[in-house]
């Protein structure tokens, strides 16, 4: 899939953009065990975060940072997140630390679920094993046997 150039992606305020970024750097991610992830709240846009010391307009959106966060956990083993640049001080409506405790408890729902899956693919390798196990062990038997 050919990358659109960046120009066009933000002049249309694309939120594929997050995809495009996960798609060019996803060779170097898959490179390493485990993933931590860093989600700093003055990249969004402040119409949704205010509360930070350096707002950026034009920033991202709740939606996007989602998508970003479903893709990260669908690819990745996330061992760690922290959230920075809250400021409270700056936050008068209270709408940025809300915004900061739902991105934090989606991703954590999201590891969560990927830890689910991940552990029913053991669970299902594992009676595999164990079925190869017993078919081969029965065959030995038979060997034995005859």
């Amino acid at each position: 899939m050919k990358m659109p150039a960046k120009w066009d992606l933000i002049s249309n305020q694309s939120a594929n953009f997050v995809n495009w970024v996960l798609m060019a750097c996803w060779p170097e991610f898959q490179r390493a065990c485990a993933t931590t992830s860093t989600i700093d709240i003055d990249g969004f846009d402040p119409s949704i975060a205010s509360g930070t010391g350096t707002p950026s307009h034009g920033g991202f959106l709740y939606y996007e940072i989602l998508e970003f966060l479903d893709g990260l956990s669908n690819r990745g083993d996330i061992v760690g997140v922290d959230l920075v640049e809250v400021a409270p001080d700056y936050d008068l409506s209270g709408s940025t630390t809300t915004l900061a405790a739902q991105i934090l408890l989606n991703l954590i729902g999201r590891i969560h679920i990927q830890s689910l899956k991940l552990t029913q693919i053991s669970l299902v390798r594992q009676c595999l094993c164990i079925l190869c196990f017993i078919y081969v062990a029965s065959d030995v038997e038979l060997l034995k046997i005859n």
